[in-house]
């Protein structure tokens, strides 16, 4: 579904696994028909993560029933980043009736065999605050990203891996570093399918010792929007 946690406030954030990484599409949650696909061509399944990317999900059930999860609304929708690649999403992420505190730019790209494997590489955004609302028309943002509004977040790219009903991967240990709380380096792991999106983010320390994260499972985002058509 990025990997810092700068932006969490000290109250909720080592609960707070959250990561988005990155989810959205048509009826079907079947990738694109290959019949048409010419002989030795592989076929991307990048453009059908990128559809179940898109979209409005939350945690409220979750945290309807176990308090130790936030109620947390998780909103990503396309944007323009033509030098960075040529799907990209905006990733807002806030405690239910709060401002955002987790703003972010996922491009999507192919992993290394296209046709099973896709990924989210993350950046930060140089200033969020213009953004905030983008995905409900609430922004002054233009939509357009360029490489002056964000810093890629090293080693924290997310692969997931297609197996006709689900995406499912995460970051490579160790890769993402992370110094918050005392952590050296974080770890995501992310399902999502056509209907949920589960992420759960954790931060440890040199020595691989748990620092920060829900330490019961991950978040389960259900989405509330429907599938992006194809």
């Amino acid at each position: 579904m990025s990997r810092t946690q700068r932006t969490m406030s000290n109250s909720f954030a080592s609960l707070l696994g959250v990561a988005l990484l990155a989810g959205v599409g048509c009826d079907s949650d079947e990738p694109t028909d290959t019949s048409d696909t010419a002989a030795g061509e592989v076929e991307s399944i990048a453009p059908t993560y990128f559809r179940y990317l898109q979209g409005h999900f939350d945690s409220a059930d979750q945290a309807a029933t176990n308090p130790s999860y936030y109620a947390i609304e998780l909103a990503m929708c396309v944007v323009e980043a033509p030098e960075l690649g040529a799907m990209a999403l905006y990733v807002e992420q806030a405690v239910a009736g709060d401002e955002p505190y987790r703003q972010r730019i996922y491009v999507i790209e192919d992993g290394v065999q296209p046709d099973v494997q896709a990924r989210s590489v993350m950046y930060e955004l140089s200033y969020g605050t213009p953004w905030s609302g983008f995905c409900d028309g609430e922004s002054t943002a233009t939509g357009v990203v360029t490489p002056d509004y964000v810093s890629v977040l090293e080693g924290c790219d997310v692969t997931v891996e297609w197996d006709g009903e689900r995406f499912s991967g995460g970051t490579v240990e160790g890769a993402c570093l992370n110094d918050w709380g005392g952590a050296t380096y974080a770890t995501s792991e992310v399902m999502l399918a056509a209907d949920r999106l589960e992420s759960w983010d954790q931060g440890w320390d040199a020595d691989g010792a748990y620092v920060w994260g829900a330490t019961a499972g991950p978040y389960e985002f259900v989405r509330r929007s429907e599938l992006v058509e194809e």
